[in-house]
């Protein structure tokens, strides 16, 4: 017998498989007038849903979405989310109307839903207008006041997910809908590397794209999916340890392995060390680092799947290889060789380039201005920070991530919480500690601006968020109710 939870489980997976379906066939099957159709057709179908949070996970996934599917250049291009032209040389995106409709629909709520960390990023969030009217002083071209307007709207995802996922029901239901996808990224890398072509150049009748897989003498350089398996992989991980946990713990154990296993394929030296980090600093200061013989065992059979998947594919087992071949550069970095033995231009190429632009104005920064925007570098964050706002703006926030993580800590605390999930909340602590180990190595993942990927970024921070929302919310009312 089919359960109730089951039931609005496959409702909401048929729903998630109509639109995935209908988004793929309109991109890469349909003119590009009648795919701008219809992704206006998705964008009133999502103005009359009561299932938000499907319609966040579909917009998540599409953005995110593994084998770079739905991505692609001009506006004319096919093999991509429509642009809508307005005037010459200025167009709307899909994503902008997204945006802009759940803003709407956001603010026309009657009541509100609570947000935990609301104050915090409506200060933050203010401190950016102020960022913006400096900038105007110090001089902005137009695009670059579009471009700025661009980087603003997608911030409105940190007060939205949370108030349309704002109960743990819902945050269940919502990563069921996207864990999935872990599996499929992994496949979409094992495809990239065999054929040496992403799935959506291939779609779109492109060979060697600007897409195409970064290579060096270490390791060739495949992305997938990569902000959708970090929020699977902590979250699959939190379930993972929750004794009230009612998901299939062999399921959750399997979307954890391939997504990090697809982390250690795209050679990735900041994401690897980060999510090592997140896994063993969680298992520690929860408590089940007591359970020794226990994950020694999980390790052990990990490293056996690894070797049969490596033994069994050729490509695989080279791919891997390079990989550690890559990561033990930095032993080279520890040695004093700034540049890991030449795969590393962070240090003594990018860093080095926006400083010398920071230096001429080190207390508040360029903001949005020209020379900003000249300048700027996602690949280098707290170098990139500096050049936004100065030395103030980044004690501010960082600051922030601070008080962020502290506030989880926190309520952690809170006997109610620690008796329901003991130091389970802890996880999200290391789950923001392993986001600014990638901000600090890999790629900007904090600021006002966070560079390339701003937009998946900031919906993995309204999912990661409301995930933590629904804990405390969670114990407000049933402490409300004993009232």
């Amino acid at each position: 017998m089919i359960t109730q939870a089951k039931k609005l489980y496959l409702k909401d997976f048929y729903l998630l498989i109509v639109l995935l379906f209908f988004s793929f066939f309109s991109v890469y099957y349909m003119p590009v007038m009648f795919n701008r159709i219809a992704f206006l057709i998705i964008l009133v179908a999502t103005f009359r849903t009561k299932f938000d949070y499907v319609y966040l996970v579909w917009f998540f996934i599409i953005n995110d979405a593994p084998a770079r599917l739905f991505s692609a250049g001009a506006l004319d291009d096919v093999g991509r989310i429509p642009l809508y032209p307005l005037v010459s040389g200025i167009s709307i995106s899909f994503q902008d109307l997204f945006f802009a409709l759940y803003i709407y629909k956001y603010l026309s709520q009657k009541k509100i839903p609570p947000f935990i960390f609301k104050k915090e990023f409506t200060w933050y969030l203010l401190f950016g207008i102020f960022v913006v009217g400096y900038s105007l002083l110090l001089g902005m071209t137009m695009d670059n006041m579009l471009q700025t307007f661009r980087i603003f709207l997608p911030w409105s995802m940190i007060f939205i997910v949370p108030a349309y996922i704002g109960s743990k029901e819902k945050i269940i239901r919502s990563s069921l809908l996207i864990f999935p996808i872990v599996f499929l990224a992994f496949l979409s890398l094992c495809y990239s590397y065999v054929t040496g072509d992403y799935l959506n150049d291939v779609l779109r009748g492109v060979s060697f794209s600007h897409t195409l897989l970064v290579r060096d003498e270490f390791a060739s350089r495949s992305h997938s999916a990569a902000f959708i398996i970090i929020f699977s992989v902590i979250q699959a991980f939190y379930y993972l340890l929750d004794k009230n946990n009612q998901i299939n713990k062999n399921y959750l154990g399997a979307v954890i392995f391939f997504g990090l296993f697809s982390i250690l394929l795209t050679a990735s030296r900041g994401w690897t060390i980060a999510l090592t980090f997140f896994l063993f600093g969680s298992l520690f200061f929860t408590g089940f680092s007591r359970n020794i013989a226990k994950w020694i065992r999980i390790v052990a059979v990990s490293v056996i799947v690894f070797w049969f998947i490596g033994s069994q594919f050729p490509l695989i087992q080279k791919q891997l290889d390079a990989t550690f071949q890559r990561l033990a550069t930095l032993e080279m970095l520890v040695s004093g060789d700034v540049t890991a033995g030449g795969t590393l231009q962070r240090i003594d190429v990018r860093g080095p380039r926006v400083m010398s632009k920071f230096w001429e104005s080190p207390f508040v920064g360029w903001g949005f201005s020209n020379d900003y925007y000249d300048f700027a570098d996602g690949h280098v964050g707290h170098q990139n920070i500096l050049l936004n706002v100065g030395i103030l703006g980044y004690v501010f926030v960082n600051g922030l991530f601070v008080v962020l993580c502290m506030k989880i800590w926190r309520f952690s605390r809170i006997k109610e919480i620690r008796k329901n999930e003991g130091k389970l909340s802890l996880i999200y602590v290391f789950g923001l500690m392993a986001v600014f180990v990638i901000h600090s190595s890999s790629t900007q993942f904090w600021g006002i601006d966070m560079g390339f990927n701003q937009l998946q970024k900031l919906i993995f921070f309204g999912f990661f968020l409301a995930a933590v929302n629904t804990i405390y919310q969670d114990y407000q009312y049933h402490r409300d109710n004993r009232l």
